[in-house]
């Protein structure tokens, strides 16, 4: 019995989530079998999507789907007893295919000044969504818990927003009008667009 007949002789144990791709040969010798996402893996991961996005909606987010259940933007309230209460802005949300594994790309639609967001383009620096996300987080996490840290303790030797990250070292309580000021409130119309 040679090397190949004993290789295809002993089944590989397979999650449910996994099909195989058949052993390619070549000079004789077995190549590794990679894994494939099967339809149910897929399947899964939409329900999973759908699971996180009802959550944000029974508590209480208002969350408007875009083109698809992987697009969609969320209204997040500024955190309490912060120079962001009362403010209020939209958040685009995009699920990458292999959500919850790999972390959701988020932006502010809507201006905010701050140290790790860009003014411009909306962009967020937050290390928890940008490299330490992990499937045991999910979307609630992002709208209850990292974002109004983000807001109410800036990172500012790490900053998107020179400006902001600047004055909010150097000049604070200038920092902190320049929020107050710039902020969009509830009753805004560009949040209705």
């Amino acid at each position: 019995m040679n090397f190949s007949t004993i290789a295809a002789s002993r089944p590989l144990p397979l999650s449910s989530q996994e099909q195989r791709r058949p052993v390619e040969m070549s000079s004789g010798i077995p190549q590794k079998e990679e894994p494939i996402i099967s339809p149910s893996a897929n399947t899964s991961g939409k329900r999973r999507i759908e699971m996180d996005v009802k959550k944000l909606i029974v508590k209480k987010h208002d969350v408007q789907m875009m083109n698809n259940v992987n697009e969609f933007v969320v209204k997040f309230h500024g955190p309490k007893d912060s120079v962001y209460e009362d403010g209020v802005w939209k958040i685009r949300v995009e699920l990458p295919d292999k959500y919850p594994f790999k972390s959701p790309s988020i932006g502010f639609l809507n201006k905010i000044f701050h140290p790790n967001i860009d003014e411009a383009s909306g962009t967020v620096c937050l290390d928890v969504i940008n490299q330490a996300w992990t499937a045991l987080y999910d979307l609630s996490n992002i709208f209850e818990v990292f974002l109004p840290q983000l807001l109410q303790y800036p990172n500012a030797a790490d900053p998107l927003n020179g400006e902001a990250a600047r004055m909010y070292m150097h000049r604070r309580e200038e920092y902190d009008r320049v929020v107050r000021a710039r902020k969009t409130s509830k009753n805004d119309k560009k949040l209705s667009k």
